[in-house]
């Protein structure tokens, strides 16, 4: 791509140390592959940053692992990973990271990340204030879904996205037992492979009295799954269900 910054240009931002009150870099889709990541880790003047985007960049674990290495960003909230090759591996060293103790936001949507990387996750004890987890388009699978739920770090949970990650049965069940999770207002559990099982399972949840949304659209959860979830009392503050491409009107 002509037009990205690629590697060279991260590398000649990354030596800037004018933008003292600097908040917001916003790099996605430029190129800067691991050796860009890697030098945008080592500025040490931005403190003041709360949001990174490195959203398709093709970084994979070697940028992952000398952006978790950074200690200046201590006010950083938002970091957005999206779409890039991190892995398992890249998810590890990210889960390692102590200093952000402020992220609020993390998304590592699309970075073939399995049940390995999900549960290096779910191990972190550092972002007490995270609200929204984004892990959909990843292949985390039953495992790693059953990892996620045992976190009892994230009290501040709000929103949780686990789209298109093969969870099945299995992982909706796991996820279903968690009770850390107070405060989730939207759950989105669509395209799992999910059928009548997981729905029941989920339906019989008492810890997410705050939940707005919840999305379980093009699972295979059926009419008996849709009779389950009906039978919920706890959710009274549901405003959005998302049941389509359900097979609910089929016996």
């Amino acid at each position: 791509a002509g037009s990205s910054i690629g590697a060279e240009g991260a590398s000649a931002i990354s030596k800037n140390t004018t933008w003292t009150n600097l908040t917001t870099l916003d790099l996605r889709d430029n190129s800067i592959g691991d050796e860009g990541a890697s030098a945008i880790s080592k500025n040490i003047t931005w403190t003041n940053l709360t949001t990174l985007d490195l959203r398709d960049n093709s970084i994979g674990a070697k940028g992952a692992s000398a952006i978790s290495k950074n200690t200046t960003w201590i006010n950083l909230t938002t970091l957005v990973l999206q779409s890039n090759s991190i892995g398992d591996q890249g998810a590890s060293e990210i889960s390692k990271n102590i200093t952000w103790t402020n992220l609020t936001t993390l998304v590592l949507q699309s970075n073939s990340i399995g049940d390995q990387g999900a549960s290096e996750i779910s191990k972190n004890t550092t972002w007490t204030n995270l609200t929204t987890l984004d892990l959909s388009g990843n292949k985390i699978g039953a495992e790693g879904a059953s990892a996620i739920s045992k976190n009892t770090t994230w009290t501040n949970l709000t929103t949780l996205n686990l789209y298109n990650n093969s969870i099945g049965d299995q992982g909706a069940s796991a996820i279903s037992k968690n009770t850390t999770w107070t405060n989730l207002t939207t759950l989105n559990l669509s395209d799992n492979s999910i059928g009548a099982e997981g729905a029941s399972a989920i339906s019989k949840n008492t810890t997410w009295i705050n939940l707005t949304t919840l999305d379980l659209s093009y699972n295979s959860i059926s009419a008996e799954g849709a009779s389950a979830i009906s039978k919920n009392t706890t959710w009274t503050n549901l405003t959005t269900l998302n049941l389509s491409g359900n097979k609910i009107g089929d016996e």
